[in-house]
């Protein structure tokens, strides 16, 4: 279960999907829920310290994020992105 009960529709395979547009998107629903700017940075340092799964991953933990592509697999089995 994510921080927070919101969804994130992306097209994992697009453009939508590279690691600066799926923090960019997640910084703005951050903001939008009027979160601190402290934890703001604390997501993007987290989805930064790592790989794109390692994003994908931590992603996932902050929001709901589902692949509209339907192509992406699940990351090393730990986390199941949804898909449409």
């Amino acid at each position: 279960m994510p921080k927070y009960d919101v969804d994130l529709q992306t097209d994992l395979s697009g453009p939508a999907g590279n690691a600066y547009a799926v923090m960019g998107n997640v910084e703005s629903i951050l903001k939008q829920l009027k979160r601190p700017p402290i934890e703001v940075k604390k997501y993007l340092k987290d989805a930064k310290s790592g790989d794109y799964n390692n994003l994908l991953k931590v992603t996932n933990e902050w929001v709901n994020l589902i692949d509209t592509s339907n192509s992406y697999p699940d990351i090393l089995g730990e986390v199941e992105i949804k898909r449409i």
